[in-house]
C-alpha cells in the first residue's frame, strides 16, 4: 500500500520516496537541445553567407572565408555532440573541442587581419 506523504513546497500529494525534490524548468534542459540549437545556429551563418555570396553578389573577403571553416567545424562538433549526447567527462571534450574550434578560427581570423 502506498503512504502519502505531503510535500511543502508544491503543495501535492505524492506517494513516500517517490522524489519529491522540486525540480526546476532548467532541469528539463539537458546537453543535446544545446548542442542542436548550437548546430542550427551554425548552419544559419553558413546558409546566410553562401546567400550574401551567391545571391547577393558579394565576394567574400579572406577573413570571411577563414570564419566560414571556423563556423562549420564548429557546427560539425556540435552536431557529433548532439548524435552522441555526451555525459559526464565525454561532455568536457566536447567544450574543450568546441572552445578550441572558437579559439582556432580567433587566432586564425586575427594573425590573417594583422
Amino acid at each position: 500500500m502506498w503512504t502519502v506523504a505531503r510535500t511543502p513546497d508544491s503543495g501535492s500529494n505524492q506517494p513516500a520516496g517517490a522524489g519529491s525534490a522540486v525540480r526546476s524548468p532548467g532541469d528539463r534542459l539537458t546537453r543535446r537541445p544545446i548542442n542542436c540549437a548550437g548546430f542550427l545556429i551554425c548552419g544559419g551563418l553558413i546558409a546566410y553567407a553562401l546567400h550574401a555570396q551567391f545571391d547577393l553578389g558579394l565576394d567574400p573577403c579572406p577573413l570571411c572565408i577563414f570564419q566560414r571553416i571556423g563556423i562549420a567545424a564548429l557546427g560539425v562538433v556540435f552536431l557529433i555532440a548532439a548524435l552522441h549526447h555526451p555525459r559526464r567527462w565525454s561532455a568536457r571534450i566536447y567544450a574543450l573541442l568546441i572552445a578550441a574550434c572558437l579559439g582556432c578560427t580567433g587566432f586564425i581570423a586575427s594573425a590573417r587581419g594583422a
